[in-house]
């Protein structure tokens, strides 16, 4: 009881410091450790996407030093565990992030390779074997294992859309529209989160097709009503395609959030017919 008393505490403490405590605490009680090891594992891993200051860097360090250790364990415990090797790897991705240390990148490599070898039919191998590859530089690399992952189930939306942002980056941006509507279809909802909508928006301006881009500012401003930026865009958009109205009021409302951009906004608001 206490142990998953202090798993608990280590997942919900947004402090990462005690976290690092209570997971120490966990595995040194009687319990069965791996539920423990995969919950501290996933809990740094996550720390690594979120934001965090230089001066806990350091504190990030010594957890993953601590987690690896304690992953490890689980790996030799548990040869045949495909979890144990997938959950290592994604940790020695993230240990990546904050080093830039490209042998971390090799020992990722090493384990969800394991994994994949062990469970080949299971995605989640493929993804963060993927991102390996991206982080290596090897573009063409990252879309073959996103394209195997596809091909494994094409029901599952995140492997569409992990296809996507891979086709984006190697430049093939109709393939990658392609995915993000079949990653839709399987009821990946993208739509709902201002990061995924960025990138398909950079994608979307990148091919210089204003009239989606109307859609997705529209979008994006559901979630961001006072940024400023997202409704220049969209009054830039509405301009292009010759909406000039409308280009007017997205551009006001530009000024109502900022009116330090007043003298921006009357410079293109004089500019439409």
């Amino acid at each position: 009881m206490m142990a998953g008393h202090y798993v608990v505490q280590a997942i919900s403490t947004e402090y990462l410091q005690d976290a690092t405590n209570y997971f120490e605490k966990a595995v040194d009680t009687w319990m069965y450790p791996y539920e423990a090891r995969e919950h501290f594992s996933q809990r740094i891993t996550k720390a690594v996407y979120g934001d965090f200051s230089e001066n806990e860097v350091e504190e990030i360090k010594k957890a993953f030093v601590l987690t690896e250790e304690e992953m490890k364990k689980a790996v030799k415990e548990n040869p045949t565990d495909f979890r144990q090797y997938l959950f290592l790897g994604q940790l020695y991705n993230s240990f990546y992030r904050i080093t830039g240390d490209p042998e971390k990148l090799v020992l990722a490599e090493d384990a969800l390779n394991r994994a994949i070898e062990l469970s080949p039919t299971n995605q989640q191998g493929y993804w963060y074997l993927a991102e390996v590859r991206l982080a290596q530089g090897d573009i063409q690399g990252t879309v073959d294992l996103l394209e195997q992952a596809v091909e494994l189930d094409p029901r599952v939306g995140n492997s569409h859309w992990f296809l996507a942002m891979a086709y984006s980056i190697a430049g093939e941006n109709d393939k990658a529209i392609d995915h993000i509507n079949k990653a839709e279809e399987a009821g990946y909802d993208w739509k709902r989160d201002s990061a995924s909508l960025q990138r398909v928006i950079a994608i979307y301006e990148e091919m210089g097709d204003d009239q989606e881009l109307i859609s997705l500012y529209s979008d994006i401003l559901e979630l961001n009503p006072n940024n400023a930026d997202y409704w220049y865009s969209l009054a830039a958009s509405y301009a292009n395609m010759g909406e000039y109205e409308k280009a007017r009021e997205a551009a006001e409302k530009v000024r109502e959030i900022d009116p330090s951009a007043s003298e921006r906004i009357d410079e293109f608001i004089n500019q439409l017919p």
